[in-house]
């Protein structure tokens, strides 16, 4: 995945990147499940205790 990717006319495209980050900073974890037509849904789960 580049994270630098975006279809929109203002952005750098970083959104998930940076997401990811702390995410993974956090013990944490995520799912990405896309469906054509109806666009992705993003799933993260971060723990208190890391």
């Amino acid at each position: 995945m580049c994270p630098c990717f975006t279809t929109k006319a203002f952005g750098a495209g970083l959104g998930l990147e940076i997401a990811r980050k702390i995410i993974d900073g956090h013990c944490g974890r995520k799912t990405l499940d896309g469906k054509l037509g109806t666009g992705d849904e993003v799933k993260t789960e971060v723990s208190y205790k890391c």
